[in-house]
């Protein structure tokens, strides 16, 4: 069988196979609605070299990949082949043809062999093509965007950028891209016994200091999952610590360096600014402190403000809710909806401000890059929409109905205090800082959006 796509990146040959043979590009090109992985990932691409990862066959199922390179001759191709794996046969031809006018078209060549010949008939060849042709729209769509980003910033500094949270999902997220951007990651963390990165145990106090002089960003992401655990007392405290005692520990260390980052970039989140209706919010609107959430995001945004260094420019990235099928909101909608079991949550008029995962960590980029920003940024789609329509289009993307609805006392039942503050009440917000400072959004129509997270793009998912 034969499956070839091509697309127009927004740059030469040579700078397009320079950021497409990075090997941690592995990453960012995998599929987010597959748990791939990683086993052996290759240094270079060059001929004989070898990537391995598992790749999810089944639940619970998955099998051994083994991709071997060759053929590497840049800027112009690379091929990897399956030396082993759950296809019969697999050959994967990269190759980027120069366009004469600054850009290049990146062409994804697979000759390839079902693993039973029953995969062949009709049914299945058109399943298999779609399952194809999912995961090449998405990574054309992410390999476009990323090149854009690139050479829209290709004359700026490479920084050095240390990460706390970098094991959850927007961490990871934002670590991966970072590094195929050519920034250097160090991973701030609480493994005790490594001797990479910079350890830390906000919990007790403790942070190797010395090893945060020098930085040109720092990027605090570590908190608690919100949505992790129902609501005790004991729960909201972990979730209130974790960021606001994270963050004075940070804060105060910092503080304290001889030779301090540029710049300071600290989460935040929109649940500061209350339940509002359909109120629009700004990045300066004023705060709430009615609800758990606005409470705790003012005091993790006042123990940032503590930060003494006045050459310090300090960022607070409010996050609206972060779409990703690996975690968060989408990742526990997608439950009910496979099931036909979707639906409004109570009333469907509360106002939902969403943003895909993609985008939060090229804002996070552009916030570290642009130096006329700081101070608090909303990081959400420029088009928040209602719980009703945020479920219509779900229901849509999916191809599932959206008729039975969660009425607000059913939700509040079985989830307390979080099914209020999470999925009840309405935060409008729009992104104007990041607007006005010329930041393009990737992904800022919802169906859209969700077509590529959840693999349903694509020329045979029309």
């Amino acid at each position: 069988m034969h499956y070839q796509i091509s697309t127009t990146l927004p740059a030469r040959p040579e700078v397009a196979f320079k950021w497409h043979s990075n090997p941690k590009l592995f990453y960012r090109l995998a599929p987010p609605w597959k748990a791939l992985q990683v086993e052996t990932l290759a240094a270079n691409l060059s001929n004989g070299t070898e990537t391995v990862f598992r790749v999810p066959i089944a639940p619970f199922i998955g099998r051994k990949w083994v991709a071997e390179h060759s053929d590497y001759a840049p800027p112009f191709r690379f091929r990897d082949t399956q030396r082993k794996g759950p296809f019969a046969h697999w050959t994967h031809l990269h190759s980027f043809g120069d366009n004469s006018d600054g850009t290049c078209t990146l062409t994804d060549e697979i000759e390839f062999a079902p693993p039973l010949k029953m995969l062949t008939e009709p049914i299945f060849r058109r399943t298999l093509t779609r399952m194809i042709d999912s995961l090449f729209a998405y990574r054309h769509h992410t390999s476009v965007q990323d090149v854009q980003y690139a050479s829209d910033w290709k004359d700026s500094k490479l920084l050095s950028i240390a990460v706390t949270g970098s094991s959850g999902v927007i961490g990871q997220r934002f670590c991966n891209f970072a590094e195929t951007l050519g920034h250097q990651i160090t991973r701030i963390h609480r493994d005790a016994g490594s001797s990479e990165g910079v350890y830390w145990e906000p919990s007790r106090g403790q942070v190797d200091a010395e090893k945060l002089e020098g930085f040109d960003a720092i990027v605090h992401l570590a908190g608690e999952n919100i949505a992790g655990k129902r609501w005790s007392t004991k729960q909201k405290r972990r979730i209130r610590d974790s960021r606001v005692s994270s963050t004075e520990l940070l804060v105060k260390t910092v503080s304290g360096l001889a030779n301090p980052p540029k710049v300071l970039v600290s989460a935040s989140a929109i649940g500061i600014y209350g339940d509002r209706g359909d109120e629009t919010l700004d990045d300066e609107a004023s705060h709430s402190d009615e609800t758990f959430l606005s409470r705790t995001a003012q005091e993790w945004e006042q123990a940032s403000d503590l930060l003494r260094h006045s050459n310090v420019r300090l960022v607070k990235t409010r996050f609206g809710i972060v779409l990703s099928p690996q975690g968060g909101a989408l990742k526990e909608l997608l439950r009910p909806f496979n099931f036909c079991l979707g639906g409004k949550v109570g009333n469907g008029r509360q106002y939902w401000s969403w943003v895909t995962i993609d985008d939060v960590v090229q804002s996070l980029m552009f916030c570290l890059q642009n130096n006329a920003i700081s101070g608090p940024v909303n990081v959400v789609s420029p088009n928040a929409c209602t719980n009703l329509e945020f479920v219509k289009a779900l229901g849509s993307v999916l191809r599932r109905p959206t008729i039975l609805p969660l009425p607000g006392f059913v939700a509040r039942t079985v989830l307390g205090e979080m099914a209020e503050e999470l999925l009840l009440h309405s935060t409008r917000v729009v992104p104007n800082k990041l607007l006005e400072h010329g930041y393009q959004f990737r992904d800022p129509v919802l169906t859209d959006a969700l077509s590529i997270l959840l693999g349903r793009s694509g020329k045979n998912h029309d």
